[in-house]
């Protein structure tokens, strides 16, 4: 879980971004394998897999319910936007070149209010790279 902090008074909106090379993640099925995606994780969509060569793959892009949590000391903690994204790619001189491809990982909410607030995470995938279907752009 990332954690953002400040002594203000007045929380800005929020935009962070992060891509990452790893060689022991799944990208195929991240969200039921322990892959590094946005937690918590709760209320996963009916999501179904496609047969991809020797693994298989989502079928359409996954949702869930994950929370942001946001201090009761801000003022105005109304209307805060946050815009999170982690690109995950597998390491290209591990896998042959049809298995190389990376997920992404999406959240972006306007927010009101403060505590743990539950927002909506979407996860996409592009396997091989190049394939044309380019998630979440």
């Amino acid at each position: 879980m990332y954690g953002f902090r400040t002594s203000e008074t007045r929380l800005e909106d929020i935009s962070f971004g992060r891509e990452f090379v790893a060689d022991y993640f799944d990208i195929f099925d991240p969200i039921n394998n322990g892959s590094p995606i946005l937690y918590p994780i709760e209320n996963v969509s009916n999501n179904s897999s496609i047969l991809y060569k020797d693994y298989t793959k989502y079928s359409s892009y996954p949702t869930y319910d994950s929370y942001v949590y946001i201090s009761d000391n801000l003022k105005g903690a109304e209307n805060i936007s946050f815009n999170i994204q982690l690109d995950a790619n597998n390491d290209p001189s591990e896998w042959p070149r049809e298995y190389r491809g990376c997920y992404q990982n999406l959240l972006s909410a306007k927010v009101n209010g403060t505590g743990y607030v539950k927002v909506r995470a979407i996860l996409g995938q592009e396997i091989p790279w190049g394939n044309n279907s380019r998630v979440m752009e």
